[in-house]
Order: C-alpha cells, then sequence, then structure tokens
C-alpha cells in the first residue's frame, strides 16, 4: 500500500483548519514529499514544531525510576525505548527492567530524538536490536487542549511516526509504534467491533473528530507499508494505580460521565503484549492490543462499586448531545475494537471485567504531597 501522498495530507490539513499559520502549512505539505526531499523522504517537522512534542501520551511519574539497564549498553542485544518517562513508556521500562531485559530510555531530555540527525547517530551508537515508540503527544487534562496546540498534536502524532519510520528504515532496525484506537467511532456496520483492516472512521478525512484522532489516524496513514514494524494500537488505559491518566481514577473525579460503550485497555496487559509481539517474532502490522470484550461507563461504575466505594454516587449527562454542549469542546471516540488478530498469534488479553474488576480489588490511592 502507498503512503499518504503530499497532495491529499495538505489537502487534508487545509480542510482541518483554513486559518492555520502558512509555516505549519508547510510543514504539513513536507511530511510528505518526494518532490522537495527525494523520492520516498520523509521530512523532519520544523524545528519550531520540534521543539513542542512531549513525551508519550504523557503525564510524567513523580518520582523516575532508573534501572542499571538503563544506562549506557555495551552490547548490542538492547531495546531502545523512546518516551520512556511518559505514562505508557513508563510502563514499558518497569516491564524490561523486571524481566531482566538490557535497554536503553530515552527522554527528549537526553537526546532529541526529533531530530532525525539526532535519532540516527543515537541507533548508531546504541545499536540496538529493536526500538520502540511510546512518544507521543496528547492533550491535558484531555483531548480537548489538542484543539489549542494543533502543531504540537500534528508533530508528535503524525510527523514524529513518520521520521522514526524513515530512520529504522535506512538503519534497517525494527520497531514498534504505540498509536490508537481513537481512530474509529462505534461499531462496524455488522454490529462486530472494528478490526486491523477497518479503514478509520474518526478521522480528517471523514470530517467528524476531533484533532487528536485525525492526527493519529494520519500518522497510521504515514506507515502504511512500513517495514519490520508494529502498530499496536492502545485504548483508554487504565490498571490498579491512581493516576490522572488512568481511565478509573477518570471515573471516580469527573463530576458527571458519559456514558457510552468502549474497548479499553490494562495498562501492564498492553505492554506486555507488545513485547510479546517482538519476543514471539509474530508477523510484523498492525495489531488491536485490547481487552477482550467491551464495557458501557455504567458497567464500569458498577464495578467500582461492587469493589471499591459502595456509597459512591455516579451522575450521567442526559445525552451526549447534553455532554458536548457542556462539557466538551471536540467529538470523542467511542468504539467497540476487535482483538482476535491479536489472540490468534497465541498473545493473551484477559477479558475486560475481569481486568477491571482486578485493578479495582488492588486499587492504590495517588500519594498526596
Amino acid at each position: 500500500m502507498n503512503r499518504t501522498s503530499v497532495t491529499e495530507v495538505a489537502r487534508l490539513w487545509t480542510v482541518v483548519d483554513e486559518a492555520t499559520s502558512p509555516g505549519l502549512i508547510a510543514s504539513c505539505w513536507l511530511l510528505v514529499d518526494g518532490k522537495k526531499n527525494g523520492a520516498n523522504a520523509w521530512a523532519v517537522p520544523s524545528k519550531e514544531i520540534a521543539t513542542e512534542i512531549t513525551e508519550s501520551t504523557e503525564d510524567r511519574p513523580r518520582q523516575r525510576a532508573v534501572s542499571t539497564n538503563n544506562q549506557q549498553p555495551t552490547t548490542n542485544n538492547v531495546i531502545l525505548l523512546l518516551g520512556h518517562t511518559g505514562y505508557v513508556g513508563s510502563a514499558f521500562a518497569r516491564l524490561l527492567e523486571r524481566g531482566g531485559h538490557a535497554y536503553r530510555g530515552v527522554s527528549r531530555r537526553d537526546v532529541d530524538y526529533t531530530d532525525r540527525a539526532a535519532l540516527t547517530r543515537l541507533i548508531a551508537e546504541t545499536r540496538p536490536t529493536f526500538l520502540i515508540n511510546a512518544a507521543g503527544y496528547i492533550g491535558k487534562p484531555n483531548v480537548d487542549a489538542c484543539e489549542l496546540h494543533k502543531a504540537e498534536c500534528l508533530a508528535g502524532n503524525a510527523v514524529l511516526p513518520g521520521m522514526i519510520r524513515e530512520v529504522c528504515e535506512a538503519a534497517g532496525l525494527p520497531w514498534g509504534h504505540v498509536s490508537s484506537g481513537c481512530i474509529y467511532t462505534g461499531r462496524r456496520a455488522d454490529g462486530g467491533g472494528f478490526t486491523e483492516t477497518d479503514p478509520p472512521n474518526f478521522s480528517f478525512r471523514t470530517d467528524n473528530c476531533s484533532f487528536y484522532s485525525g492526527c493519529k489516524a494520519l500518522g497510521e496513514e504515514c506507515l502504511q507499508g512500513s517495514e519490520s514494524t508494529y502498530l499496536w494500537r492502545l485504548r483508554i488505559p487504565f490498571n490498579h494505580e491512581d493516576s490522572p491518566r488512568n481511565y478509573l481514577s477518570k471515573l471516580l473525579r469527573y463530576q458527571r460521565l458519559l456514558d457510552a460503550e468502549n474497548s479499553i485497555s490494562h495498562l501492564e496487559e498492553f505492554v506486555a503484549a507488545c513485547f510479546e509481539c517482538w519476543q514471539r517474532r509474530v508477523p510484523y502490522g498492525i495489531y488491536n492490543v485490547t481487552n477482550t470484550g467491551s464495557v458501557t461507563t455504567k458497567q464500569v461504575t458498577e464495578l467500582i462499586k461492587k469493589h471499591l466505594e459502595p456509597a459512591k454516587q455516579f451522575e450521567f449527562f442526559e445525552s451526549e448531545a447534553t455532554f458536548m454542549q457542556t462539557a466538551a469542546k471536540t467529538p470523542r471516540s467511542n468504539c467497540v475494537m476487535d482483538n482476535s488478530k491479536l489472540l490468534a498469534t497465541g498473545i493473551n488479553m484477559s477479558p475486560v471485567e475481569d481486568a477491571i474488576a482486578a485493578s479495582l480489588k488492588n486499587w492504590k490511592k495517588e500519594a498526596v504531597g
């Protein structure tokens, strides 16, 4: 499958925001520009935009745990982990450390991996056997913020993966990229969950999405046909640790909730399944890495009351229209995904309600102060 053409990318961008600055439009034109940068060449984001890219979908942990495995490696049997201080990246780091795997975790404070030359040097110096990209951009406290920081969102979620692809392919380095299931909404027409072959229906092309979802979908287009690449779709992460990024924490803290059906991903199961793809050498490609099944918001709140806070009362918006009018600035992705492709490799994901119940039974409240 061919990559997205420069004309298509530029057209998508101008449709999204005609008022965008000329410099940002130029950066989007450069995303895939065989005419200006040579056939199949990928442009590095402009310096102005690149400096705004943040770590993996990121809330930095209060304490940064650094393993002796995370020092400059002396052998080439090492995993290179980009965005290791973010919410998802730090979960990868914990997994690698527990398993005794040699890895080098890199944040942009260490090396500006958004710069093509810097990333090329980093790979040459580290000589890794595999690279994990857990870096990207997400708004805080939610995706509404991406509507105000479009340059950062585009650079972190579309331009950066394309540049990493080019560098890894030039180095002959296999790699995995953390993507998102937020490029879908609802269910398939036949009532099933979306599979890896279904085209996104919540994107710039369908003109119904948040800016964040549009950029994530565009990022996947940038990786179409990529060599030796895993593309792992995460969906609404949660686990047993109270955190602003934890879906369960959000439900506990929000004043009112929108009842919607979703597939979601237990964070530790997600990173374990992603790394197992590499360990087992399963075929490269896209994988929906979600827990088996789906849940509604009300089902999750009932589990919270059963296992954690029996007296907790939850309030819900009357409808999605009311939610959009009173609490949100941009549409939300609520979707059901099919993880059967992943399960067929022998990699297991537990039933979603079991994973939620286990997280609530082992709940750790966020430390105060």
